[in-house]
């Protein structure tokens, strides 16, 4: 079977002021027609500097110097001019790209920004485009697809959002799909839908696809081939079942090792019986393009408990982000209340409300749409410590900062990077440092392991459960991960069309799901036969 594209000793490195960066060191690999090829490993290794080398997609700065050599259909890419290579990008080669909303235009309606790239590379009518583009939004599951059409992304949830991703990437039916962590976001049902969208694709149009995760368990349903990378180079590759069967390499062994297992859950822990936070009747409507209002959180009632971790799970669109922007006032309710110690949040008045922030944080679903990309990592890491009068002076802010991120897996060479010179993962770790910083009573967790490795993420649920234990600190932890809910969650409560349909403690839910929904999440959840 012939190869579709080689890439050959690939190496990338990045130029800044004073130090190099080798972020790709040495990497060759083959993709062959109608093959899918998994490209694992954490965050920082040099994954996605591989995809974007491929469609000469690298940042102008840091300046970087790119060797050997990419070949597609027997043509070098590594030389081509730019306009050469807009041919071919969504055409025949396709990327979807780690972060939705940073790849997304804000001004732009979702609809016209797909049809664009219809526009671009076919002769269409608009109705046609049109009737195109709903089509696919239909097939990738996004619900309501014509009114949808005309929503913006800031619309449209992180899990919606990266449909649309995948939509604009299919619908010119490309050679070659390049899908850098398109799942990251989604729950256990809206990724196998879309992994067999993409597998079906392949099958039936002859499309090959590099997927590029952290996610083993997407990688051992979907991919044929995989190499696993670390710190720049590939040190181990195989077919997905020679791999998982009998790994080789110690890094590999300790990323399998470190899959959360939903079958084995943990007893329940003995909690405070206080109340901290609790949802009253609570609604939430948002408008239409058209001025209807839309129901997107419906008559909550929840009490959490000092010291507790209640999981929020449900697919994308359930209503489980919208729950938890209430909590810190980035959405207003519509109906009902939400009481922290005993108090309506509605009543805290201007002058107390910076106090009450410091008391409940949040860390966000998509990290480079909530960091300024003007700060460097030292900077966003200081702001709330200098707000809230956590440090002295600047020995004591780096001290501080230096102390942050070595919790949370970085060392003191990330202090003066930007936020586009980190990996995904490496964004969201900086975001739970930031949310650490201010030592809050409550956590607002909104998807924040979703973007780390297993190894990785492992790491942050252990800090997190550690951090519990030592100031007391309450979590309302939203995922779509039910094998995360079992690893920290010691109740969960599950959503689906803005409603609660079940709640109960986690090792109740897993083990005797009662409804319908939670089994089917359940039953979802990739199991690998290590």
């Amino acid at each position: 079977m012939s190869n579709l594209l080689e890439v050959n000793s690939l190496n990338v490195q990045f130029n800044y002021d004073e130090t190099t960066v080798q972020a790709v060191k040495n990497v060759s690999f083959e993709l062959r027609k109608k093959h899918i090829l998994g490209i694992v490993g954490e965050s920082g290794s040099g994954k996605s500097i591989t995809a974007k080398s491929i469609l000469g997609l690298l940042p102008d700065y840091p300046d970087h110097t790119l060797t050997g050599e990419i070949i597609f259909n027997g043509q070098s890419l590594t030389n081509l001019s730019i306009s050469a290579l807009q041919q071919i990008r969504g055409k025949d080669i396709s990327m979807i790209f780690q972060d939705p909303l940073s790849s997304l235009n804000p001004r732009l309606t979702i609809g016209k920004q797909i049809t664009e790239v219809l526009f671009q590379h076919k002769r269409v009518s608009k109705s046609e485009a049109k009737s195109m583009t709903i089509d696919i939004l239909e097939k990738v599951g996004i619900k309501h697809a014509t009114r949808q059409f005309d929503a913006y992304p800031h619309e449209l949830s992180g899990g919606m959002r990266q449909r649309v991703m995948i939509a604009m990437a299919l619908i010119l039916k490309p050679q070659i799909l390049i899908a850098d962590e398109p799942t990251t976001a989604l729950d256990a049902s809206t990724q196998n839908q879309l992994l067999q969208l993409m597998k079906s694709l392949y099958e039936y149009t002859e499309t090959s696809i590099i997927f590029i995760t952290h996610d083993l368990g997407a990688v051992y349903q979907f991919c044929d081939d995989v190499i696993v990378m670390k710190d720049g180079s590939v040190v181990e590759s195989g077919t997905v079942e020679s791999i998982f069967k009998s790994p080789q390499h110690t890094y590999t062994k300790r990323l399998i090792d470190a899959i959360p297992d939903i079958h084995q859950t943990r007893p329940p822990r003995p909690l405070n019986n206080d109340i901290l936070l609790k949802f009253d009747r609570v609604s939430v409507d948002y408008k239409s393009p058209s001025g209807s209002l839309y129901r997107a959180v419906n008559d909550i009632n929840l009490a959490i408990r000092k010291g507790e971790t209640l999981g929020i799970v449900g697919e994308s669109g359930s209503g489980k982000s919208t729950l938890a922007k209430t909590v810190v006032g980035l959405k207003e309710v519509s109906e009902g209340f939400i009481w922290y110690n005993e108090l309506p949040l509605s009543l805290f008045k201007d002058d107390e409300l910076q106090s009450l922030r410091q008391e409940i944080q949040m860390i966000f679903q998509d990290p480079f749409a909530s960091i300024n990309p003007r700060f460097k990592v030292i900077d966003v890491i200081k702001r709330p410590l200098i707000i809230h009068g956590k440090v002295k002076d600047n020995d004591d802010i780096i001290k501080t900062v230096v102390s942050l991120l070595e919790k949370v897996g970085l060392d003191q060479s990330f202090l003066y990077r930007y936020p586009h010179e980190l990996s995904g993962g490496q964004r969201q770790r900086v975001s739970i440092a930031r949310a650490l910083a201010v030592e809050p009573k409550v956590i607002v967790c909104d998807e924040a392991v979703s973007a780390l490795d297993v190894s990785i993420q492992k790491d942050i649920i252990e800090l997190l459960k550690q951090l519990q234990l030592d100031f007391g600190i309450t979590y309302l932890f939203i995922t779509h991960d039910m094998g995360v809910i079992n690893e920290i969650c010691d109740r969960v409560a599950v959503m689906k069309n803005g409603e609660i349909v079940e709640l109960n403690n986690t090792e109740d839910i897993i083990k005797h799901p009662q409804s319908d929904y939670a089994k089917q999440l359940i039953s979802e959840v990739a199991v690998i036969a290590k």
